[in-house]
């Protein structure tokens, strides 16, 4: 039975990123009496409610539901996406239409830019290809000094397009040798801070600017501090909840790219 660790992103993220953070996706609030939930509002989260001061009333979430967030794309509440084309290039912008579809064309969707954290993230396909969202991988990391002390077991399970190795470095390094995806070559694991960014606490947190999405587990690239030699953090998509995971576990993967926190 899994245990999950339900936090909120704003207490799993201490560090600010420069480019700033999403909001929770909590756009509602708790009435004084049961549910369900209810537009925010003074009197059922003020200071004299029986629920004051609720998430759903503050932050980008409450500025979107109230019409005054500016965005450069487009996403639900406070999120705020753009699609990137294979090119490289974000939509709307030199050949990429302004809503590529998606695709392996050189002006289709492959990318989604989160205009808020500044991360560029890779979708996942369904075509039984190297991206498609049913493989999974083992953890792997060679690296000594980021790999927690073990750098966890190259994986042939033949789960994964790649058949002779399913692993988080191998999986890596294909999408930076082979595609390369949507231009790029410096694609990576996502850290565990960087992956509780995709999740949403008002609903499943898949959205138009993430298709294929299982409702499941995915690798972070964040060693467990109690058990780095055997663990890792892994984010959960449908509780939007984080729990460490044997590294030989085979688990879901996303990758992104720039400045990591």
């Amino acid at each position: 039975m899994r245990t999950y660790v339900l936090i909120s992103i704003l207490i799993s993220i201490s560090t600010a990123h420069a480019a700033g953070l999403p909001d929770t996706g909590q756009d509602r609030c708790f009435p004084s009496v049961g549910p369900p939930l209810v537009a925010c509002n003074e009197t059922n989260t003020g200071n004299a409610a029986d629920y004051p001061d609720q998430d759903g009333r503050y932050g980008r979430d409450a500025a979107a539901t109230l019409g005054q967030l500016p965005k450069i794309g487009a996403g639900k509440s406070g999120r705020d996406y753009t699609k990137v084309c294979n090119s490289g290039e974000l939509a709307d912008s030199g050949a990429c239409p302004a809503d590529p579809i998606l695709g392996d064309g050189n002006n289709e969707w492959a990318c989604t830019q989160d205009n808020v954290t500044g991360l560029m993230w890779e979708v996942k396909t369904d075509d039984g290809g190297l991206r498609d969202k049913d493989w999974t991988y083992s953890w792997y990391n060679a690296d000594t000094s980021t790999n927690g002390g073990n750098a966890g077991s190259p994986d042939d399970d033949n789960n994964c397009f790649n058949l002779t190795r399913c692993d988080t470095q191998k999986y890596q390094s294909d999408i930076n040798t082979i595609i390369p995806l949507c231009g790029y070559t410096d694609w990576r694991v996502p850290s565990q801070r960087e992956l509780l960014t995709l999740t949403d606490l008002n609903r499943n947190p898949v959205s138009d600017f993430y298709p294929n999405t299982l409702l499941d587990q995915f690798w972070s690239a964040s060693p467990y501090a109690a058990t780095p030699f055997s663990k890792a953090w892994i984010v959960d998509t449908y509780t939007a909840g984080t729990s460490a995971q044997n590294k030989s576990n085979n688990v879901n993967l996303r990758l992104v790219r720039g400045v990591r926190f």
